[in-house]
């Protein structure tokens, strides 16, 4: 990881510890007060996205990334079950790391054969977006209800996008897919929490994608025809682990303010590796910051 990168990483990190001391010196302040349950909340954050997409095949090729990624939720909960709705969406421009500048660029393949690329593959045009749903049941409960152990499955839609176009002469052009995906997932969730005061959370949540109804293009296609649009639907795969796998890690604290608004901070690292039609991994690191609005909070 860039030291630009590791110094993203310790700023997201001391504002979690911030937050964490802040739960915890006002643990007190509310053990003889009033108890709400914020049962249906509104959520909004605005996350760093620092991803790498890399090639194993040729070279291997290594492309990075950073920038703003935009996140949605809605969360309803109580004791036993917890419902939740994400949406996620933001654009990026990905560098090639670690290459000499110049009109091209030499890579070579396995085979020792050796190619030139033209110099726009320097820079490619990328794009993230995610919809999906959660449920998590308790599963077990500790410290009089502070800790507790949820498990359950998430389903959602998910699209990751790395192409560019190069223009070759004056009337030819060629659309470089470098990674284009979008798929449909079922993923086993299971999260960890833990309560310093009545609402305020820390807890670590992890998601392993199990089955993926899949679209993968091949790595370099021409821009499309009418032909192709109308056989789009038709190149969708169903993928289990071994050909698509996706997992993530999501370190997370709530700061809640007074019954109805309050803060989170998480860190979520996710890994995903796909083998059609060729092998490809993206490796991606989310530092965010947001805020939470109660839309019901009841007195208990």
């Amino acid at each position: 990881m860039s030291w630009r990168c590791a110094s993203r990483t310790a700023t997201v990190q001391a504002i979690v510890y911030f937050l964490l001391i802040l739960g915890i010196n006002g643990a007190r302040s509310e053990e003889n007060g009033e108890k709400y349950a914020r049962l249906h909340v509104a959520g909004f954050n605005t996350a760093l996205y620092y991803n790498q997409f890399i090639d194993d095949v040729i070279s291997p090729v290594v492309y990075t990334s950073s920038s703003p990624l935009f996140e949605f939720s809605y969360r309803n909960m109580n004791n036993v079950r917890r419902h939740a709705g994400f949406i996620k969406f933001g654009c990026y421009t990905a560098d090639l790391w670690d290459v000499a500048t110049g009109d091209y660029i030499e890579l070579s393949y396995p085979e020792g054969d050796v190619y030139l690329f033209p110099r726009s593959l320097h820079q490619l045009d990328g794009s993230y977006f995610s919809a999906e749903y959660e449920y998590l049941r308790n599963i077990s409960t500790l410290e009089k209800g502070k800790s507790a152990f949820h498990l359950g499955g998430r389903a959602g839609f998910y699209t990751e996008e790395l192409s560019n176009i190069d223009h070759w002469g004056n009337d030819f052009e060629w659309s470089l897919d470098k990674s284009w995906l979008y798929d449909f997932s079922l993923a086993l969730a299971g999260e960890i929490d833990r309560r310093f005061r009545e609402s305020d959370r820390l807890s670590l949540c992890m998601r392993f994608t199990v089955l993926s109804l899949a679209y993968r293009p091949q790595y370099a296609s021409p821009i499309f025809s009418e032909e192709d649009e109308n056989s789009f639907l038709d190149d969708y795969t169903w993928m289990f682990p071994s050909d698509l796998m996706r997992w993530s890690a999501q370190l997370s604290y709530e700061l809640w303010l007074n019954k109805s608004f309050g803060l989170e901070a998480h860190y979520r690292f996710q890994h995903q590796r796909v083998t059609e039609p060729r092998d490809l991994r993206y490796v991606s690191h989310t530092f965010s910051l947001g805020i939470r609005y109660a839309i019901k909070a009841s007195v208990r």
